[in-house]
């Protein structure tokens, strides 16, 4: 009776222990999945932010304050013979005081700053997520060691 007693106290520890740690290794888990999932939504904002950049300074470059938007240097063709001209019908303008000039270089300085911090933001996440891989590797160590001390209890109280 007395040996029972001790099995089950042994198994219910063990049982109580085991189970802690796989909640722990569980949770562990979740939060390299979601780490992860942060990084590669990271590195797509950061791509999205990249082709702004690009389509940020071809929208500067082009602008003409004349033409009020991308310069058309030479007009469309027309159906009347002759009335193509191979001249453009003004020079490309760009005004200090251009309202659309401001907030695209205003914008370019924002998206330059963002896109500089990319480097140290994604190896943040990158120790983060390798922290975390860590953890759980002990969790895993923790648990096969509990598994094998509540073997060994179990097999030193039964006669």
């Amino acid at each position: 009776d007395e040996t029972n007693s001790l099995v089950y106290s042994i198994t219910m520890t063990a049982n109580n222990t085991l189970t802690a740690i796989q909640q722990e290794a569980a949770q562990s888990n979740m939060h390299i999945q979601s780490s992860q999932l942060h990084l590669n939504n990271y590195n797509e904002y950061i791509e999205k932010k990249t082709k702004q950049r690009v389509q940020c300074i071809r929208d500067i470059t082009s602008h003409c304050c004349t033409c009020r938007g991308p310069h058309i240097s030479k007009p469309p063709f027309t159906h009347v013979k002759g009335e193509y001209r191979r001249e453009p019908t003004h020079v490309h303008r760009q005004g200090e005081r251009c309202l659309f000039l401001k907030k695209k270089r205003d914008e370019l300085r924002w998206l330059d700053e963002v896109l500089s911090k990319y480097g140290n933001n994604r190896e943040r996440f990158e120790k983060e997520i390798q922290n975390r891989q860590m953890d759980a590797e002990i969790k895993k160590e923790e648990l096969s060691g509990t598994l094998a001390n509540t073997l060994m209890l179990m097999d030193m109280a039964l006669p």
